[in-house]
């Protein structure tokens, strides 16, 4: 029984993790900002039209695109999500299989199955999750060969496709990437000179893969790394370098999540040098998140790929330092196995609670949207309109009419050349949504009352004549 128990303790975790990433899927939630462009941009693509964004990820078009064939709705939209995400939570299981104990890799997963900053984006039509999972494969195959003492074998080059596949899918894989062929070749500097090719092999087929990406940046921007310049410029970041001090002095418990944190904070301590493989992945987990955190905001989503690096190593951490008690008192062990069970338990009940009202919650807090939307749906009633307001994406995707990037008059007489019907949305709720202020008297046209409540205020402007 105890040689199955690792077995058992990560299927165990891995439907905890589907329950919890089912309960969100079902719930519902209205797609939000970024999901919305994604779905946008994928309709764009199926009807042939050039990339109104260029900055979005070509990849997230191929995790849409099956959703708009199923219709369309928010359940069809985020199932290729869904599936990321358990391919997500298995390649941490593979990765704690290859560098740590069978018992800390099924541990990992109950971790991230708890955490609900982690499995409450599992099924989010977003790029974050689908591209780290890529790489935690990578990782995965990496460190496998690191802890073999003959040459480097032939089932490397794998890594070269899945590393292109998570840049397809978020361009601001290039930083984790780059990190990984840092952190390798430090490591296994002296077997990748033994046999070389391998790695070489692998590196063409990156960049092979990579000359679609090329080829669309030069011709759209007239450089080859000109949609990179511009990805890294959307965010507006004045003072990029506050995204590490985001990681590192937020409130781990809050920022992280409670379990995630006890499992965090003994992977950053388990700097083991004497083994390649689990340095090079203290190396990937803590190189990348201050690499993220010197060159982008300080969101949780962006790193997704060093959490579950340091949570594989932290449970492994945790198993080596407790399992010497353990195994000498049989008592203790039923203690202490009943004190994890309750304190997993527990927080995953509250959490996937919480996750089933995450739909509710959501609608509740973006009706103010879904309600100017519909409004503007049924007196365009099919016509040509631009609609000018503060979610803009979200906006366009729910009501149909197209939502300009630039919130100003310009916009309103780019739609009266293109004769579309022109409407405007206020949010007043709170919140910065509600300090947007369109200036309904500073647009061209004549202003007409569609719809208004305490929350929000549409007005459709007639052209001038």
């Amino acid at each position: 029984m105890r040689a199955r128990l690792p077995l058992v303790i990560a299927l165990v975790g891995l439907t905890a993790w589907l329950v919890v990433a089912l309960l969100t899927w079902a719930g519902g939630a209205p797609l939000g900002h970024d999901e919305s462009q994604y779905a946008i941009a994928a309709r764009e693509a199926l009807a042939g039209e050039p990339p109104r964004w260029f900055y979005l990820s070509r990849g997230m078009n191929i995790v849409a695109i099956p959703g708009l064939w199923l219709g369309g709705s928010v359940q069809a939209l985020r199932f290729v999500p869904l599936l990321f995400g358990v391919g997500f939570v298995m390649a941490a299981y593979a990765l704690g299989r290859r560098v740590a104990t069978p018992l800390a890799a099924a541990l990992a997963v109950v971790v991230l199955a708890c955490s609900r900053n982690v499995v409450g984006m599992s099924a989010d039509l977003l790029s974050d999750m689908p591209a780290a999972a890529c790489l935690l494969v990578a990782v995965g195959l990496i460190a496998g060969e690191l802890g073999r003492d003959d040459i480097v074998r032939w089932r490397i080059v794998a890594i070269g496709p899945l590393m292109a596949a998570a840049f397809y899918l978020r361009y601001g894989s290039v930083i984790p990437i780059a990190v990984i062929v840092g952190a390798a070749v430090l490591v296994a500097s002296r077997k990748l000179f033994l046999r070389p090719l391998p790695a070489l092999v692998a590196a063409a087929l990156f960049l092979v893969c990579l000359i679609p990406h090329f080829l669309e940046a030069n011709k759209l921007l007239g450089s080859v790394l000109g949609i990179l310049r511009l990805s890294k410029e959307v965010p507006n970041e004045v003072n990029p370098e506050s995204g590490l001090a985001t990681y590192l002095t937020s409130n781990p418990f809050k920022f992280y999540g409670v379990i995630t944190t006890l499992a965090l904070l003994p992977g950053l301590a388990s700097l083991h040098l004497g083994d390649r493989k689990k340095f090079f992945v203290w190396l990937v987990g803590v190189g990348s998140l201050i690499a993220m955190g010197l060159t982008a905001h300080g969101v949780f989503r962006y790193v997704l790929l060093p959490v579950a690096c340091l949570v594989v190593l932290g449970t492994d951490q945790v198993v080596r330092w407790v399992e010497p008690v353990l195994a000498k008192r049989a008592q203790a062990r039923r203690i202490v196995v009943a004190a994890c069970v309750l304190a997993l338990v527990v927080p995953w009940a509250l959490m996937a609670r919480r996750q089933f009202a995450v739909g509710d919650s959501r609608e509740k807090r973006l009706q103010p949207m879904l309600t100017a939307a519909a409004a503007v749906k049924k007196d365009a009633a099919g016509s040509a309109c631009v609609m000018i307001g503060y979610r803009y994406t979200q906006l366009e995707w729910y009501s149909g009419c197209f939502a300009p990037l630039i919130l100003d008059p310009g916009a309103a007489k780019w739609g009266f050349e293109h004769a579309r019907r022109v409407y405007l949305v206020r949010e007043l709720g709170p919140g910065p949504v509600a300090k947007w202020d369109p200036g309904f008297g500073n647009m061209p046209g004549t202003p007409r009352d569609v719809f208004a409540s305490k929350e929000v205020e549409v007005r459709e402007l007639i052209a001038p004549k």
